[in-house]
């Protein structure tokens, strides 16, 4: 599967280097950003050792915590869940070790 960024939840499977520069939601820059108001990390087959980070693109500063993920987990498995509280606007986003953990990302958002 490819990243699938028209829906919500958003999934991602692969490595992106900017959300707004492969979204076909909005024209151009949305000023507001995305409303985050959920992301759930899954195994997406036998899990690999290694880190899921998602940070800004632009300046490189972390938007969350970098999510651990341990070898050896099962497919589908829940590693991270998070429904947030406060609320997150992430402008643009970067997220790097999907594709090396074996792992996919899912997104929930609002505007």
């Amino acid at each position: 599967m490819a990243n699938l960024l028209t829906a919500c939840p958003m999934v991602l499977d692969t490595d992106m280097a900017s959300y707004q520069a492969v979204q076909t939601l909005v024209a151009g820059s949305n000023p507001l950003g995305l409303k985050i108001k959920k992301i759930a990390l899954y195994s997406n087959s036998t899990s690999v050792a290694g880190t899921v980070s998602i940070t800004d693109p632009i300046t490189t500063n972390p938007l969350m915590a970098p999510m651990v993920v341990s070898a050896g987990q099962a497919a589908g498995t829940v590693l991270y869940f998070d429904e947030f509280t406060n609320v997150l606007r992430w402008q643009d986003f970067k997220v790097t070790g999907l594709t090396a953990t074996s792992t996919k990302l899912m997104i929930w958002f609002g505007w």
